[in-house]
């Protein structure tokens, strides 16, 4: 879904005259935090999917560490255009997060929805880092992944409230640099 957004955000941004490379240049407080990010991430997932590592059901804890230098990382940037929203779809997301032991809870019924049956025996094994099934009697169901968006979209999936907080402001935030073309 953030792929779609961005690539939506950035053709916006082109057709208006913009340049990628002033795109890149932003004023980001605390920057140093989002390579912590990418590196924490990305070294999450390598050693849950590619080692033996014998703490792998540890690992889905350090999301929720990861989830809070995001969310110190926005608050730095509040005064970006689109920060407060990315802030309260992080926030909306992180939620589950501290019932389901660093994963996001989704909803089965929104996977059978739209066929994700693979992604469901896979969740039924708890062979995803990221997520798990949501109990059916959850009282965080509405801060869980149960939005099926399904056909005729080309890339079904299921998404939570915080997705779509996030996607409008990371559309936001790319498109309110377009304010800067017309300054120059």
């Amino acid at each position: 879904m953030f792929l779609e957004v961005i690539c939506i955000a950035l053709l916006v941004y082109l057709v208006k005259g913009g340049k990628l490379s002033k795109l890149i240049d932003l004023d980001i407080k605390k920057a140093a935090l989002i390579y912590l990010l990418l590196f924490l991430n990305l070294g999450m997932l390598l050693v849950y999917y590619r080692t033996n590592f014998i703490y792998k059901e540890y690992l889905p804890y350090l999301n929720i560490l990861i989830y809070l230098i995001y969310i110190s990382l926005l608050l730095y940037n509040i005064k970006l255009k689109g920060a407060k929203i990315l802030l309260v779809g992080t926030i909306l997301n992180f939620i589950p997060l501290l019932f389901y032991r660093g994963k996001m809870p989704v909803d089965i019924v929104a996977l059978e929805k739209i066929g994700a049956y693979p992604e469901i025996e896979l969740l039924f094994q708890d062979k995803v880092l990221t997520h798990c099934l949501l109990n059916l009697d959850s009282k965080i169901k509405l801060f869980s992944d149960f939005i099926a968006i399904g056909k005729p979209y080309f890339f079904p999936k299921v998404i939570s409230i915080g997705d779509i907080f996030l996607a409008i402001g990371i559309f936001m935030f790319i498109y309110s640099r377009t304010k800067d073309l017309k300054e120059e």
